[in-house]
């Protein structure tokens, strides 16, 4: 159960992150 909580917020940055650097990599594409 607490390795769920710890992990939750962690899988939640990372997704936010990797959807950050996919829009920087599109921006300098244009």
């Amino acid at each position: 159960m607490m390795v769920l909580v710890m992990l939750s917020p962690l899988l939640v940055v990372g997704f936010i992150v990797m959807a950050i650097l996919e829009e920087k990599k599109r921006n300098r594409k244009k």
